[in-house]
Parts: structure tokens; C-alpha cells; sequence
């Protein structure tokens, strides 16, 4: 039976741009999965303002760290004020509620 990798032995030393660009990786990864199917899990993402996602990663980092459920309700709350009152919010409620139409 194969023991499990416990640590790991690495160096470091200089070595010229010729020989540094020689070294590879003799197979590359290829993951089990196309890569179709990353850009089909990313897409939503990719269409989130950078402050929805910063709510996001506030929110997982809470579940992640185990806070209790009325602190994590907290974080959300907290991350809702900050999107809701951004300016990039309101300038997509506009476009999306017309603002400024007179008919």
C-alpha cells in the first residue's frame, strides 16, 4: 500500500533563462472534465459587479469559518447595505427601471 505524501522536499537555485525555459512538465494536466463545462460554471459569475462578488466571498468565508447562522445573517446584511448603496447599483436600477423616460 502506497503511503500518503506527509511532506515534501523542495530546492531552489538559479539556473539560466535557456535552461529554466527547457524544463517541463512532463504531462500536462488535463482535467477529468472539458473545459466547456468551467466556462459553463464561471458564466454567472463573470456577469457579477466586483461588489456582488466581494458579498459573495464574504459569505462563504463566514459559512467556511463556522460562524453561528445569526452572524452569518449579520455578514449578509452588512454585504446587502454595501451593494444596495453603491452607485453601480443605481445606475443599473436605472437602466433597468427607465429612469428619466418621460412617456
Amino acid at each position: 500500500m502506497k503511503r500518503p505524501l506527509t511532506h515534501l522536499r523542495a530546492s531552489a537555485a538559479a539556473t539560466s533563462k535557456a535552461r529554466g525555459a527547457a524544463l517541463t512538465v512532463p504531462k500536462p494536466f488535463r482535467p477529468p472534465y472539458p473545459a466547456s463545462a468551467v466556462d459553463r460554471f464561471i458564466a454567472p459569475f463573470l456577469q457579477q459587479t466586483p461588489q456582488v462578488l466581494r458579498a459573495f466571498k464574504a459569505l462563504a468565508r463566514a459559512v467556511r469559518r463556522g460562524l453561528p447562522a445569526s452572524e452569518v445573517r449579520a455578514v449578509e446584511a452588512r454585504q446587502l447595505v454595501e451593494t444596495w448603496a453603491h452607485p453601480d447599483h443605481w445606475q443599473a436600477a436605472d437602466k433597468i427601471l427607465g429612469a428619466g423616460r418621460t412617456s
